[in-house]
């Protein structure tokens, strides 16, 4: 196991919170199921949004982007494992979010 789904698994494990089945079934009643096409829309944004990471983002920009939003790291961990500055990461994500977004429009997808 790598460090990082070490970490991933520790830091879920702390937030598992229990629930009685009272709470569970609170909890469950106010739960919507999505439509085939919600679950369609989402599955097409989600595959657009990778392929923009991978074709159109920089290698420092997608490498960004993995830590801090597929891994879960905080800026300051991405940093860290990047070796750059705080602020250095904070401007990858800040321009590849803005990528990407330009992107999606584009696309017609937001």
């Amino acid at each position: 196991m790598n460090v990082n789904a070490y970490r991933r698994r520790k830091r879920d494990e702390a937030h598992t919170v229990f629930f009685d089945s009272d709470e569970m079934m609170s909890v469950y009643a106010n739960v919507s199921v999505p439509s085939y096409e919600t679950e369609y829309e989402n599955k097409e944004m989600r595959e657009a949004i990778r392929n923009i990471i991978r074709t159109k983002l920089s290698a420092r920009q997608r490498e960004a982007v993995i830590y801090v939003f597929y891994e879960g790291m905080t800026l300051k961990q991405a940093a860290d494992a990047m070796g750059v500055n705080l602020t250095t990461v904070s401007t990858y994500i800040e321009r590849a979010l803005v990528k990407i977004k330009l992107n999606l429009e584009y696309m017609n997808l937001i």
